[in-house]
């Protein structure tokens, strides 16, 4: 109970510091500005998770139970983008008051195409990947083998009845046998996943950044992903190299829009998510 009104009341502050922060953003350079502003927001979200899943990266976690590349992906384009247009737009308001022009307004920051396409291409993800997982639970659930038809030639009445009679006496010396016991939760599926469906942890205290990596199925969710691990990549170097070029915007005083991101890269992102979200459709 304490910790959690401790993080309440951390969460309160952050919001407090955030909400002020037109009162002290002068008194710092711009890149200290941006970076405080980014790690308040991300404080924010990592106390959310700590609330929700009782672990700091709980906003990354899924309905699996595990953390999830496309959540992560969403996560540091918010944190870059929305981090960057806070700044900018309490720097604009502050130099405008400053000069007392009105003319831009704060908020009239241009964001390019291509940014917006990457946040795009990830909130693609984040809503495709979990429909794809679905169709392949629904696939695992409805791909049980037919029972075998009889082909035996029909018996004469007489020996169906001399059957039946009998059978109707085993019956009454025989025991019923007991119900076969499954795991609880998993819809009378063993938690192994013999049927190729989706891997799942139990609780959320199971998750570990290992899962952005491994596989989904439980035929390979002890394997490395190279799906996977390839867009993590490329989403690690894009957003890193996007900071930096914020970072620089800021600096320079260009405060009125977002720097541009290549056309090929957005590209390179788009295939590289295409391949992703095709390979999590593709039975293991």
């Amino acid at each position: 109970m304490q910790n959690r009104v401790l993080i309440n009341s951390l969460s309160v502050l952050i919001v407090l510091a955030i909400a002020g922060a037109y009162f002290w953003i002068d008194s710092v350079a711009p890149y200290v500005a941006y970076f405080t502003i980014f790690f308040l927001i991300l404080g924010f979200f990592m106390l959310t998770g700590k609330i929700v899943n009782q672990q700091l990266f709980g906003i990354l976690i899924d309905s699996r139970n595990k953390v999830s590349l496309s959540r992560l992906q969403l996560v540091l384009w918010t944190l870059v983008v929305l981090s960057g247009f806070f700044v900018m737009g309490l720097l604009n308001t502050a130099n405008l008051a400053s000069t007392g022009a009105s003319d831009p307004g704060p908020l009239d920051i241009t964001v390019p195409q291509e940014v917006w396409w990457l946040l795009g291409i990830s909130t693609t993800s984040l809503v495709g990947s979990p429909l794809l997982k679905s169709y392949r639970e629904e696939q695992s659930a409805t791909g049980s083998t037919p029972a075998p038809v009889s082909t035996s030639a029909p018996v004469t009445e007489a020996v169906a009845a001399t059957t039946d009679t009998s059978n109707n006496a085993d019956a009454e010396a025989t025991p019923a046998p007991a119900p076969v016991a499954t795991t609880p939760g998993t819809n009378g599926t063993s938690t192994d996943n013999t049927g190729k469906v989706i891997h799942k942890n139990t609780t959320a205290d199971k998750a570990s950044f290992w899962d952005i990596f491994m596989g989904e199925e439980s035929t390979n969710y002890k394997s490395v992903d190279v799906a996977k691990l390839q867009m993590l990549f490329f989403s690690l170097i894009t957003v890193v190299s996007y900071t930096i070029a914020v970072i620089v915007q800021i600096k320079t005083g260009s405060t009125f829009s977002f720097p541009d991101i290549n056309a090929g890269l957005v590209t390179l992102m788009g295939i590289s998510h295409a391949g992703y979200l095709t390979n999590k459709g593709i039975p293991k």
